[in-house]
Formats: structure tokens, sequence, C-alpha cells
């Protein structure tokens, strides 16, 4: 049996085609809401993927300066090397020695 139906009879406006209209409008306004919330979740997984990238690139820094060998290097000189010769230790402090 099909649907019968009477829409604008009394009032001379097609009310089932209102209704579908503002259906429609509804329908397309929470795609575009879902949309919008869609682009601003990339946006927040493309800022959380940039702050990791930097936060492991300043993590390897500190691994870095935890090698004490690469991090501080002292260098011990000579003037005349037939006379003497100078060598730094890893626990050599900084300063300047005459002999």
């Amino acid at each position: 049996m099909g649907a019968i139906s009477f829409g604008g009879l009394a009032t001379g406006l097609d009310t089932n085609s209102i209704i579908d209209q503002l259906t429609g409008l509804e329908r397309n306004r929470r795609v575009g809401f879902l949309e919008i919330k869609q682009l601003e979740a990339q946006a927040t997984k493309s800022a959380l993927q940039g702050f990791n990238s930097k936060l492991v690139a300043v993590l390897s820094a500190v691994d870095a300066l935890r090698d004490s060998e690469s991090t501080l290097t002292r260098s011990a000189t000579a003037s005349d090397t037939s006379v003497l010769t100078a060598t730094a230790g890893s626990g050599a402090l900084a300063g300047a020695t005459e002999v």
C-alpha cells in the first residue's frame, strides 16, 4: 500500500518540499561540522608530529651532552716540544701553566 500525502492541501504551500529542504540543510550543516572537526583533528595531529620531531632532536642533543668525551675536550700544548710534551687527560681543568 502506498503512502498518502496531503502536503499543502489546505494552505497552498508545498510543505513536503519545505520539510525536505529543511532536513537537507540540517544534514549539510552536520556534514560541514564534521568536516571542520576532521580538519581540526588533522591539524592537531600534524602539530603533535612536529612537536615530537623537535623533542626527539632535543633528546638526541641531551644524549650527546651526556658523553663527557665529546662535551669537554681539553688540550695541552708545549711551546718547545724538544724540551717538554704535554697531554690533557679527561679530568684536566681549564687553565694555563708555565714551566
